[in-house]
């Protein structure tokens, strides 16, 4: 009878903490079921805003803290529009922010040159953009330039929200 004491003695320790162990694996494995269901909840939330009204005014206005900033960001994404067809613009000219409330219009002046099928796809890309580019203004011109290349001026213009002057 004392031997049988000293070895459970001798294994309650150990057997106390195996199943501890087991008992912090299975609440980490509850734990982590439920970040995951938080997680595939947090994304149809984030679904849900996106589809929104405020989130598809959030996608269709340029971002920028100020006017610059946002007439900054309305290049590079000029530009990264042309670039996406082979293209590179040879002027860009912002002119004044028409700064209202809650709305402030950003025009721009763009020039680029390239084949037919460029200068199209190009122009496409424009319009469909995110965010939402109202083209105001094309002109083209291909009399006298050789091998088919087409001079495209566009006058385009963005809407940002909440932009400092």
């Amino acid at each position: 009878m004392i031997r049988g004491n000293a070895l459970l003695r001798l294994f309650a320790v150990p057997v106390a903490a195996l199943i501890l162990g087991f008992a912090s694996v299975g609440l980490a494995i509850q734990q982590q079921g439920r970040a995951v269901d938080s997680l595939r909840a947090l994304a149809l939330l984030r679904q849900e805003v996106a589809t929104g009204p405020a989130g598809q005014a959030d996608r269709l206005l340029v971002k920028g803290e100020s006017v610059g900033l946002a007439q900054s960001a309305l290049q590079a994404l000029v530009i990264d529009h042309l670039a996406a067809v082979g293209l590179t613009p040879d002027r860009l000219d912002p002119a004044p922010a028409e700064v209202g409330t809650p709305l402030t219009r950003l025009p721009l002046a763009l020039a680029f040159a390239g084949t037919e099928q460029q200068v199209m796809a190009a122009l496409v890309a424009l319009d469909t953009a995110e965010p939402l580019l109202r083209i105001d203004q094309v002109s083209m011109d291909g009399q006298g330039v050789e091998g088919g290349i087409v001079q495209a001026d566009v006058a385009l213009s963005a809407m940002a929200a909440g932009v400092a002057p």
